[in-house]
């Protein structure tokens, strides 16, 4: 029960702190990752950054938007049945 004092819970409660130690040192990591990438998000959502400017890319992409716009045709005449 709960207010028991037995061994196995007074034993039991230093399992979690190396748990909660790499908990803290992921989540501190993750502060510091966090706060150097943010500034970079920018350039990142830069288009010719992102999917570049040239011939293959666009060559390369065409099939996908023409997926894309028969998908949204698709959803449109499901849409209007």
């Amino acid at each position: 029960m709960l207010g028991d004092n037995s061994p196995a819970q007074a034993t039991c409660q230093g399992c979690y702190t190396y748990d909660r130690m790499i908990n803290l040192i992921v989540a501190l990591y993750w502060v510091v990752c966090l706060s150097e990438f943010v500034p970079h998000i920018e350039k990142l959502f830069d288009e010719s950054v992102l999917i570049g400017n040239g011939w293959t890319t666009y060559e390369s992409l065409r099939f996908v938007m023409y997926i894309v716009r028969v998908l949204c045709h698709l959803g449109k005449w499901i849409k209007k049945g």
